[in-house]
């Protein structure tokens, strides 16, 4: 065969190739038009039902990113829900199933009201955010390092904003974010400034300042950072170049700073703030001068009525519990009247502290009362003694014990006694919880009794009376 010949072969065989081929393609196109239309056929949503009906369905499928408080006893302070970011998971998962089904979640704008959004906000952000319509939204971003322009999609719906949980990674996006805008819907705020540890920049309070005054609706706050160092705290003419702000409006407010030095003589964003409706509290604190700074707030505030207070101390805080019972002490006489206390302690709560509790004329109207931490090393007789004395007080109705571990002095059992610290921690444990069995027992305790380990109270006993129970 000459090579002219192989040559047209050649090209007639490559002819049927792209022949067939595009056969193929046209056959492939045909079978996905009609397995649509037999999807579309056999669809039970967006044929069978009316359209009121799917959307309902539509939206029980959005997967939710729960709470962050689990237990009974926790204090919520963001109680919101938000939309899961996830392909696999509604509602993005909606939109990959056919075109009916995308065009329907297209047109459900309550789908879009909420998200979860792992990432600075991008493109995508701004296309969930536009999906939403005129509905209220709850938002959630995590790690902004890109601060927000004037055209931002969050800016022009920024009226519409109800619920917001921001990670700020870097001071412009604080900036940006708080100075141009007014979040008139704003009822929840989280604000966790969590600037990188090698710049060592410090948080602008006057930024977190300007963000409360920005939303004048806002109900519950949560305003968590870290402090490096005493500078930066202030611009302009400094710390005196602040006023108090009154908000008329928070009822609930989390203020968590993490000093990263002990000794630190910085301010506190509660120096700055009278709260007057203030209801729930929690604070962290690390030496007396923290507390006072509580306490002055309530002073300020006239809030003798504030009935929740959740109490944790930092890991600078002293060893041998002063901070704390300072903390009892000051703000029982602050706020005799409350009614949930839970006490977070960096290191155990010591004997001192708990004997304070359990005295007759502090707290009388306590109705929850949850001590985490607890590690009573050498004696049961602090954690008997503020058992016994719930039985003084009528109004209690639910007392939480969380422990972190078990040492070999806590007991004074000989049985016990050649166990190393560390060794058998269930063995312990299961002692722990026999002989407060015994005390419920012997006392007959009227209000509810959780023990458990960990300060989240993970494996759950509740004590009631002499009915016990194990929940997961």
């Amino acid at each position: 065969m000459s090579l002219e010949a192989a040559l047209a072969q050649l090209q007639r065989a490559s002819d049927e190739v792209e022949g067939l081929s595009t056969l193929l393609a046209q056959a492939q196109a045909n079978k996905i038009t009609a397995l649509r239309q037999v999807n579309a056929i056999r669809d039970p949503i967006t044929t069978r039902l009316p359209v009121e009906l799917a959307t309902e369905i539509f939206l029980l499928c959005v997967d939710w990113t729960p709470p962050e408080s689990t237990e009974p006893f926790d204090t919520p302070f963001d109680e919101n829900e938000y939309s899961v970011y996830d392909p696999t998971c509604a509602p993005l998962q909606l939109i990959g199933v056919c075109s009916a089904w995308r065009t329907l979640a297209f047109a459900t704008p309550r789908l879009w009201t909420s998200i979860n959004f792992p990432a600075d906000p991008n493109a995508v952000f701004d296309a969930w955010l536009l999906r939403a319509g005129p509905y209220p939204l709850r938002i959630k971003a995590g790690r902004c390092e890109t601060p927000f322009t004037p055209q931002s999609v969050l800016f022009a719906r920024q009226s519409a904003i109800c619920a917001w949980d921001l990670q700020i990674a870097c001071q412009p996006v604080l900036a940006s974010l708080v100075k141009p805008t007014n979040w008139t819907n704003l009822k929840t705020l989280t604000l966790r400034i969590t600037y990188p540890f090698e710049e060592r920049d410090t948080p602008e309070l006057g930024l977190v300042l300007h963000a409360l005054r920005n939303a004048p609706g806002l109900t519950h706050c949560t305003v968590e950072y870290s402090i490096y160092h005493n500078t930066g705290m202030f611009s302009g003419s400094g710390r005196a170049g602040y006023i108090l702000l009154t908000h008329d409006n928070l009822e609930n407010l989390c203020f968590i700073h993490h000093l990263h030095s002990p000794g630190m003589i910085v301010p506190s964003l509660l120096d700055f703030l009278i709260l007057p409706r203030l209801s729930t509290l929690s604070v962290r604190v690390g030496d007396e001068e923290e507390v006072d700074s509580v306490v002055n707030l309530l002073k300020r505030s006239n809030l003798s009525a504030l009935h929740t207070l959740v109490l944790t101390t930092s890991q600078h805080s002293d060893s041998w519990g002063h901070v704390l019972l300072h903390a009892f002490r000051e703000l029982a006489a602050q706020v005799p009247n409350l009614t949930h206390l839970d006490v977070r302690p960096y290191n155990p709560i010591r004997r001192e502290a708990m004997e304070y509790l359990a005295r007759d004329d502090v707290w009388l109207h306590l109705k929850q009362l949850v001590l985490r931490n607890f590690t009573p090393q050498r004696t049961l007789t602090a954690l008997v003694s503020t058992m016994l004395a719930a039985r003084g007080r009528p109004a209690l109705q639910r007392l939480v014990l969380l422990w972190t571990w078990c040492g070999a002095n806590l007991f004074d059992f000989e049985s016990l006694a050649h166990i190393e610290d560390n060794a058998d921690f269930e063995l312990r444990e299961e002692h722990l919880v026999n002989a407060l069995r015994s005390v419920v027992q012997a006392n007959n305790f009227g209000p509810e009794i959780h023990l458990g380990s960990g300060v989240d109270g993970k494996e759950l006993r509740v004590l009631n009376g002499i009915t016990e129970k194990d929940t997961d």
